[in-house]
């Protein structure tokens, strides 16, 4: 490995020519770093009888787990807890921010032709986008009317991918019809 090294370090030190009378070239012998070989071959004995080799040790607990699933009623309650006890903020109860985000809001969108022509005359990946952008404009009218929703929908990235789910498809479904006509 030396001798390897040496051999690419070489070209890239740099001799100048008052430094001749020191020239490293001359000064190291590389004879003495070329790969040798020690000995023609080495013989290695082995025994003639049966042999036995030890299995690799397992340590306990390198196995599977039992898999442990959720009652019914931790999900339940998981559910209710992120979607069902939501606070609106101060002003707005539950069933009136139900009201607005099941009611109103789709009822604006439906209104909307030309929203829903934009719908209407793409393909899906792009009738969401659409719809989502509508979604994000009719929430930026409620900051300041109904703030605890808007506030839930910008900071709450699963609220807000649920419910841009749940608009389009509502949209989609509605503009699916008049497709077929």
């Amino acid at each position: 490995m030396l001798w390897l090294f040496l051999k690419h370090l070489i070209p890239k030190l740099k001799i100048e020519e008052d430094e001749i009378d020191e020239n490293i070239l001359e000064a190291v012998d590389m004879d003495k770093y070329l790969p040798m070989q020690q000995s023609d071959s080495v013989n290695i004995i082995l025994e003639g009888e049966a042999g036995y080799i030890d299995p690799i040790p397992v340590k306990p607990g390198g196995g599977e787990k039992n898999k442990t699933f959720a009652t019914l009623k931790e999900i339940v309650d998981a559910f209710n807890e992120r979607f069902g006890n939501i606070d609106w903020g101060e002003g707005v109860d539950a069933e009136e921010a139900e009201s607005i985000l099941t009611k109103t809001i789709p009822e604006k969108l439906k209104q909307d032709s030309e929203a829903l022509l934009a719908i209407l005359n793409s393909d899906k990946s792009n009738a969401r986008d659409e719809s989502n952008q509508m979604v994000k404009d009719i929430m930026l009218k409620l900051m300041f009317t109904n703030t605890g929703i808007y506030k839930k929908f910008a900071d709450d990235k699963d609220f807000k991918n649920r419910y841009e789910d749940f608009i389009f498809d509502m949209l989609w479904r509605e503009t699916g019809d008049n497709k077929q006509l």
